[in-house]
């Protein structure tokens, strides 16, 4: 009996294996995502928190939200279309939406995504044959896993250069229309200032009050610009983001540079030789001379977020037209040599082991009934019990 039943798991066991489905793995890894750094404005070393925005930059933990990506219904859908799983599925497509979630569910029950502490991320795609599999199915499953694998990282690619394209896209349209309306603040600010001259005839300051003029149209001016970053930052994130934060800080402190700066109080008016501070404010000159200050000082702001918007527009034309990929491979699928699952050794291996003990078990049983005293009478009782029990007659 023993010997019957350990060769019987055995052979069972190993004929299950042969008829089940069989499933192959093939695995992708990537190196992580680069993090560019934001472009420098070129004016005083200033920061350009624009460019920072309109990239939509993403410093903490990149290699998790990549993965996250993969999962995300965009990028599989990508590998559905690509691969027309829904045939290699079976899945009828006359409803749609019912065909795609349970394409959708499938791949995502056959697929695993994880990132290492060191950023590289591993995509490990299944593929499973039908019962009784012939050699031509298999062949085909095991190059199906390998491609799986690659479409979910093309989708990654895809899915994110048409995100950041997007996100370039509204940034651009919205500083072109900045930049049209700065162009038309500034032709007037030219003429408002040409024409003063022109009635009041030329009028001449002196060194420090210009130096002081044009320090303000240039404060102006980069609180113009913060305030459009702002404007951008706001559209796509939350007030209690740390760049929103520090974009209102920024302004704030340049307004409150403006405000010493029309009392003559404490602000610096660089390129003024021999002294730092400023002796006279804006609302000390003349009247005449205080009119003509304030057209430069116009003048000024609008040239200087003129220089600033358009150098932005520049970095966000070239974000949207960019099509290099931004996703890099380091080891591309390949198609398995071995399966995954059923292992026929293993499973008949195990069978035979448990069907032995259970024999043993059952054998040690058996001969432990046959010398038990009470045998009869116990299944005597057993038999009335049965009888007895609810539900029989």
């Amino acid at each position: 009996m023993i010997i019957v039943l350990t060769l019987g798991a055995a052979v069972v066991a190993a004929a299950v294996s042969l008829i089940s489905p069989v499933t192959y793995e093939s695995k992708l890894t990537m190196l992580p995502p680069e993090s560019s750094s934001p472009l420098s404005l070129g004016r005083g070393n200033l920061q350009s928190s624009l460019a920072s925005l309109q990239m939509g930059f993403a410093t903490t933990n990149t290699s998790a939200l990549y993965a996250d990506m993969i999962r995300s219904r965009a990028v599989r859908r990508y590998a559905v279309d690509a691969l027309d799983l829904l045939e290699i599925y079976g899945i009828d497509a006359s409803d749609t939406l019912g065909a795609y979630t349970r394409a959708l569910n499938r791949l995502e029950a056959d697929m695993e995504v994880s990132h290492k502490h060191n950023g590289l991320i591993m995509i490990k795609a299944q593929a499973h044959t039908g019962y009784f599999p012939s050699g031509a199915e298999k062949e085909r499953t095991r190059h199906l896993s390998a491609r799986i694998a690659n479409a979910l990282a093309e989708g990654l690619d895809v899915v994110n250069q048409q995100k950041n394209t997007n996100q370039a896209r509204q940034a651009r349209i919205y500083l072109e229309e900045q930049v049209g309306q700065t162009d038309e603040a500034l032709e007037e600010a030219s003429k408002a200032l040409a024409e003063f001259q022109k009635e009041h005839l030329a009028i001449s300051l002196d060194d420090q009050m210009r130096v002081t003029i044009e320090t303000a149209g240039t404060l102006e001016g980069e609180l113009l610009a913060k305030e459009v970053a702002l404007g951008v930052a706001v559209q796509t994130m939350r007030s209690a983001n740390p760049v929103v934060q520090r974009l209102q800080s920024e302004i704030a402190a340049l307004r409150n540079q403006l405000v010493e700066l029309r009392r003559g109080g404490t602000g610096v008016a660089a390129g003024v030789e021999g002294d730092d501070s400023l002796q006279f404010g804006l609302q000390d000159l003349p009247e005449i001379g205080r009119q003509y200050a304030f057209l430069l000082r116009d003048l000024k702001i609008q040239e200087t977020v003129y220089e600033l918007l358009t150098q932005q527009l520049y970095h966000a034309r070239i974000k949207e037209t960019e099509t290099l990929p931004v996703i890099q491979v380091l080891d591309e699928a390949s198609v398995p040599i071995d399966k995954k699952k059923p292992i026929a050794r293993k499973v008949t291996v195990v069978a035979a082991l448990l069907g032995l003990l259970f024999a043993i078990f059952l054998a040690h049983a058996l001969e432990w009934w046959s010398q038990y005293e009470w045998a009869e009478a116990d299944l005597a009782v057993l038999r009335r019990l049965w009888r007895r029990s609810p539900g029989r007659s």
